[in-house]
């Protein structure tokens, strides 16, 4: 998708915040890199690592080094969020770190959108600017992982409801089915873009 969105003139900004456990060596972060004229990597710790061809971008993360990241549960109460495992399993997916490298970039570039890779990772979106567009690539089956896979005795914990689906997506204002076969199960909750 990278290389299809650079090909088309896209100026690209990469926030690359891998899943607890997943550590890339400096060979996957070289290709990375190159792959992407802009690379951040955020740490789950909060260190920011990062390529950059913008001045601009690059300023942008250096005015946020050594800033205290902000509680974000506390900045779009989570605490009235109706279903603890929801906001545990975001809060995986995007953690503050992230959310805070996110929201300084759009303060300092005013991207024209943005698009986050799955429902897990929009935790931060009610904190951009409004005029962003926000686009999530559907391509998870999260809502609809126990009817597929509980028949074949296949069950853990990361699936949703789809009240819970519906918590995730309520923000942002396209969904993009990059799987063109299962873009019905998104297509009711809002505009819907499809590749």
């Amino acid at each position: 998708m990278l290389t299809r969105l650079d090909s088309k003139g896209w100026d690209v900004v990469l926030l690359y915040c891998p899943l607890g456990g997943a550590k890339p060596d400096e060979t996957q972060l070289a290709v990375l890199a190159a792959a992407c004229n802009n690379l951040i990597y955020v740490h789950r710790d909060g260190q920011v690592r990062y390529s950059l061809k913008r001045p601009d971008l690059e300023a942008a993360v250096k005015e946020i080094d050594g800033r205290t990241t902000r509680d974000v549960a506390g900045l779009i109460d989570e605490a009235s969020e109706p279903t603890a495992k929801l906001m545990s399993v975001m809060r995986t997916f995007s953690p503050d770190a992230l959310i805070e490298v996110m929201c300084a970039i759009d303060q300092a570039l005013t991207p024209k959108i943005l698009l986050a890779n799955y429902v897990f990772m929009t935790r931060g979106l009610p904190l951009l600017r409004g005029d962003v567009v926000k686009i999530i690539d559907t391509i998870d089956v999260f809502s609809s992982k126990c009817s597929k896979t509980a028949p074949f005795g296949i069950e853990d914990d990361v699936s949703m409801s789809e009240a819970e689906r519906r918590i995730c997506c309520r923000e942002p204002t396209w969904f993009w089915r990059s799987n063109w076969r299962k873009r019905q199960s998104c297509g009711a909750l809002r505009r819907t873009l499809a590749c």
